[in-house]
């Protein structure tokens, strides 16, 4: 009988990683769906707003994953494309914006800017080799 005990209690042990639901996202740049939901939330979108900002998002990140693989290009030429890429659809963004939207839209982008890319990004904390922008 103690086996059998011992084994539930085992089992009972290991129960709540298995019930506490899936793993939290890796760090980076959030995806369409969750940068839709934050411009949502901080600039208080109508619906229609939304819904123009939805395909702008998505376009931004297929041209950026696309992008990515594209392996004709050195480091230095992607960087560059890539920050069009994000330049062009923040002028797209804008282009929907009430003036007020637009204030707080780039006072976001500032700020972001200011403080860096997300830990685990490309040049944040968990950068290559553990190194800032540029590999400083």
């Amino acid at each position: 009988m103690k086996p059998r005990l011992f084994l539930l209690t085992l089992l009972l042990a290991s129960a709540p990683p298995l019930l506490a639901g899936p793993a939290e996202r890796p760090s980076g740049p959030p995806n369409p769906a969750e940068r839709l939901e934050h411009l949502k939330k901080d600039l208080h979108l109508s619906a229609a707003q939304v819904e123009k900002l939805r395909p702008i998002l998505l376009a931004t990140e297929q041209k950026l994953k696309a992008l990515h693989s594209e392996t004709s290009l050195s480091e230095e030429q992607r960087r560059e494309k890539a920050q069009g890429i994000r330049r062009a659809g923040g002028e797209a963004i804008k282009a929907e914006l009430s003036p007020e939207q637009v204030t707080q839209f780039e006072a976001e982008v500032r700020r972001r800017h200011k403080d860096g890319p997300p830990e685990g990004g490309p040049g944040g904390k968990g950068g290559p080799e553990g190194r800032g922008p540029k590999g400083k």
